[in-house]
């Protein structure tokens, strides 16, 4: 019999040993012939004092000899093998054969290997889909688990040999990715941050989409760097603002080193040389110490605002306390409606000096230090200040959680990364185009009068 090659030979071949019951490998191949035998072939190493047994596992192995040997055909040139045909074939086992299809089906030889279905499956993994619902929809897809071709160690080793191929070559492959964003458009940017040894500590990039987001609705922006979700443990730093759907736009994507002064200092005179301009009018920060040295620095026409949550998260151990000596006087809700109640800087101030009348909390050390920085988080103190309903980072650290919820981990290489960050930009794009058409259709929901004949 014979075959246009030694892998069709092997299909054929493993079609008998699934009939027969008996596991199968490829073995010894010399230029002119290959063979294909029994799993069961040779023996394992006896345990000696200078050859001690590595696997706590017993052997397999029953010396079988079964197998067929496949004579190689070359070409005139005797360069390029145009068939294969089968030279021997021994039929003889000196071991049971499986009977069980369940068990049969365990055998290496006898599941799928065509490569479609396994980039299907790769593809499916990439998606974030679970080990489990995959093997759910594919036992659907082939009617039954016993038609399954693969089995759930298989998904395993999958998913471990489709993380090395990510990972592998990741910056070159961040590097090619930026590239071809360049390509699609020159107006996309991109920057490095390196260490003394050429290694990279941050990485700065924006779409031209992003851009021109930027000098729309650049005049207020956030920046906050909570979530770690790449496999390198840096930083996440986004650039958000609020369009005109008072929806979260992103301008730029930082991945830091470190929350250093000079670290923020590059990352703000890099967004700073991307956008081409001076710097948003208003810039909402966490309490990081770096922060507003950086900011003074790079952007000093800027106003920088301190997030409201953020600076009552530093004090709130101090403030529950307040909370729980003062429930019966409800003293949070009274702290509380004086923050985030449409007043203006006089209003405040006598709402605050009443308060600490009526609490006696005159020499209250944490009250004092939340009214020394009252202009840098209080709203009352921006209504002369755009900043698009912004009183905190909530919107950057909402797109943070975004992020690691739905499209990265801690596992995430950093051009997969770049990528995943892409995909968030089209989901935000369609979801302004939703509500833009939603404005349109209320726009034109209005009665036209029928002019009578």
């Amino acid at each position: 019999m014979t075959f246009s090659n030694v892998d069709e030979a092997y299909n054929f071949y493993s079609q008998y040993a699934y009939e027969v019951g008996f596991p199968l490998k490829k073995y010894r191949e010399r230029k002119n012939c290959k063979w294909l035998n029994c799993s069961m072939e040779g023996k394992n190493a006896e345990r000696v004092a200078g050859n001690p047994r590595i696997r706590n596992t017993c052997s397999k192995r029953t010396q079988c000899k079964a197998g067929m040997k496949l004579k190689k055909i070359y070409d005139d040139a005797k360069e390029n093998v145009i068939s294969v045909r089968i030279d021997l074939v021994n039929y003889e086992h000196n071991h049971e054969f499986l009977k069980k299809d369940t068990e049969k089906g365990q055998l290496q030889c006898n599941k799928t290997h065509d490569r479609e279905y396994m980039e299907f499956l790769s593809a499916m993994q990439e998606s974030r889909i679970p080990p489990h619902c995959i093997m759910d929809f594919v036992t659907e897809m082939h009617g039954g688990p016993e038609n399954v071709p693969i089995t759930v160690q298989d998904m395993s080793n999958l998913k471990k040999a489709w993380q090395r191929e990510r990972n592998a070559n990741d910056v070159s492959k961040l590097l090619s990715f930026f590239s071809l964003c360049k390509k699609d458009n020159p107006q996309f940017f991109s920057d490095f941050q390196l260490d003394k040894e050429g290694k990279i500590l941050s990485i700065f990039w924006s779409h031209a989409s992003q851009q021109a987001e930027y000098i729309d609705f650049g005049d207020a922006v956030t920046f906050d760097t909570t979530h770690k979700t790449n496999m390198y443990d840096k930083p996440l730093g986004m650039f958000v603002g609020s369009n005109h759907h008072l929806q979260c736009t992103i301008f730029g994507f930082a991945l830091l080193g470190d929350e250093t002064v000079d670290t923020f200092e590059w990352v703000f005179n890099t967004f700073k040389t991307c956008m081409g301009c001076d710097g948003p009018r208003v810039m909402l920060t966490d309490q990081d110490p770096a922060m507003p040295i950086a900011l003074g620095r790079v952007f000093p026409n800027t106003i920088h605002r301190l997030c409201l949550w953020h600076v009552q998260n530093r004090y709130m151990p101090h403030l529950n306390e307040l909370y729980a000596r003062f429930e019966d006087m409800d003293f949070k809700t009274r702290f509380q409606s004086i923050i985030h109640h449409p007043l203006n800087e006089m209003e405040f101030e006598a709402a605050w000096q009443m308060m600490l009348d009526d609490f006696h909390l005159h020499e209250n050390n944490t009250l004092a230090r939340l009214y020394d920085i009252r202009r840098d988080w209080v709203p009352a103190f921006f209504k002369g200040d755009y900043c698009g309903l912004m009183v905190s980072t909530q919107r950057s650290e909402s797109m943070n959680k975004l992020v690691k919820s739905a499209h990265v981990d801690a596992s995430t290489p950093l051009h997969q990364f770049a990528k995943q960050m892409m995909k968030l930009l089209h989901s935000r794009k369609m979801k302004e185009a939703k509500e833009a058409l939603g404005c349109m259709v209320e726009d034109c929901d209005c009665v036209v009068p029928v002019p009578q004949s």
